[in-house]
């Protein structure tokens, strides 16, 4: 009796797990970027991290992991994105950065800023 007892405790905690496990999807928070700085006429480049985290995007040095920017979500009032270049630019009233995005992962990011309520603004070839 205590081994049937046993099985069926066993049986329901098995349900549970696999309803539990496939009704949380993970979603990727972090991916590889170019933070793109204006220099004269021309931008320079450096590959960093881009981290989205519960409250803040942060972009990170890939080879330190130092925190190179970090903006609120709150703080955001634009996120432009530039198909054309597959360029995103986010700016808040005292700062700004333009990220090089890859073709590889744009979608992927795009969709991970709007995951978190963001509003990105698609610029026209023309803009």
């Amino acid at each position: 009796m205590k081994f049937l007892s046993l099985m069926i405790v066993l049986a329901f905690a098995g349900i549970q797990a696999q309803q539990t496990s496939e009704s949380v999807k993970p979603t990727k928070d972090s991916f590889d970027v170019a933070m793109l700085a204006a220099d004269g006429d021309k931008f320079s480049r450096e590959d960093v991290s881009l981290r989205l985290s519960e409250e803040a995007l942060i972009i990170e040095a890939r080879c330190h992991c130092a925190i190179i920017k970090e903006f609120k979500y709150s703080d955001i009032k634009a996120i432009k994105y530039s198909p054309k270049e597959n360029r995103l630019a986010i700016g808040t009233d005292t700062d700004n950065t333009t990220l090089k995005m890859d073709e590889n992962n744009h979608k992927a990011i795009l969709a991970a800023f709007e995951a978190r309520g963001l509003k990105i603004e698609t610029m026209s070839n023309e803009q």
